[in-house]
């Protein structure tokens, strides 16, 4: 007999909003309404989480959030494929490939920044999903 998925053998649970995902499908930035050449090396990558981030060169790890968290502070929405924000007097747009939460709605985006964050050995050119 074929083992069940672990979904079929665990104990139910209470849905939290840490199990909403939301999603980055190959997505374009626009700061200030100029299109950034930044995802070069991750271009039809695909992230899924409850907190997503995107690295911008020179502005560090920007964390996002459709729940309030601490540290992070409400700064923008998600609207269908668009995740929008002002930070430091600049406005920031993620035009994504796919909708970032599922259903129809305008949610209300927390932002997390982290200066001191690196690729790495990594292209400077990343997003991807963390965990809260």
């Amino acid at each position: 007999e074929p083992s069940k998925p672990a979904s079929a053998r665990a104990a139910a649970r209470d849905l939290q909003l840490n199990d909403v995902q939301m999603t980055l499908s190959s997505p374009r930035l626009y700061i200030n309404g100029k299109r950034w050449e930044w995802n070069q090396g991750d271009a039809h990558g695909q992230a899924e989480g409850p907190v997503l981030w995107v690295y911008v060169p020179g502005r560090g790890r920007f964390l996002f959030s459709f729940t309030a968290r601490s540290g992070y502070r409400k700064a923008g929405d998600v609207r269908g494929r668009k995740m929008k924000f002002e930070w430091n007097g600049e406005t920031y747009e993620l035009d994504n490939g796919d909708r970032v939460l599922s259903g129809d709605g305008a949610w209300s985006l927390y932002v997390d920044q982290d200066l001191a964050w690196s690729p790495g050995r990594y292209p400077p050119t990343l997003y991807g999903a963390a965990t809260p």
